[in-house]
């Protein structure tokens, strides 16, 4: 079965714009996949983010090894109702952490903190780690807490930079904000997402 997975969901979201986007999936794999939506409860408000780039959870200028601090001065809190209306049918949602920090900079009791609180708020029994990143910390906490850990090196490809392949199952995953519906659909007919 193919798995999609949409990260970095939040009260940023537009879950309209999302909903099309699953739809347009759904259609194009004839309802035969699995749909993991990432919750991330703590973000950066509107007022935090550049012009054009509000649907994200932190300025893009932030990676994965950007300083945890900065991460902390997120200003919005909250669960993105809208999405967790569109769970159902073959749509998981999972716990992306509390904040969208590289988990292998936060030591044992910070990461179970993130890991067991933000899964709690997803109501999920699935943990995808901010930026891919985790640590054998992150792997036993969500073994001791029975939350399926999401691994990049499990075959994960990004929607922009890889073709869709109609004839293997695959492990894609995207942002919520990295295309339109329009761009999604030409990307299971051979374009670009």
């Amino acid at each position: 079965m193919t798995i999609f997975r949409f990260d970095d969901c939040s009260i940023n979201t537009d879950a309209v714009k999302l909903d099309q986007l699953l739809r347009v999936i759904e259609k194009n794999t004839f309802g035969e996949v699995e749909i993991i939506l990432a919750i991330s409860p703590i973000v950066f408000g509107f007022h935090q983010l550049p012009e054009g780039h509000s649907e994200r959870v932190h300025p893009t200028r932030l990676t994965a090894m950007s300083s945890l601090d900065v991460y902390y001065r997120g200003a919005t809190c909250g669960l993105p109702h809208a999405i967790f209306g569109l769970l159902g049918r073959g749509r998981v949602a999972a716990g992306h952490g509390l904040m969208h920090v590289d988990h292998r900079l936060l030591g044992h009791r910070a990461q179970e903190m993130s890991i067991i609180g933000s899964c709690s708020l997803a109501q999920a029994r699935i943990f995808v780690p901010p930026y891919n990143k985790w640590n054998g910390i992150t792997e036993s906490i969500c073994a001791n807490n029975g939350f399926r850990l999401i691994k990049f090196e499990e075959g994960w490809q990004h929607v922009l930079y890889t073709p869709f392949n109609v004839k293997n199952e695959r492990l894609y995953y995207l942002h919520p904000y990295d295309t339109t519906p329009e761009k999604l659909e030409a990307w299971f007919q051979g374009g670009k997402a």
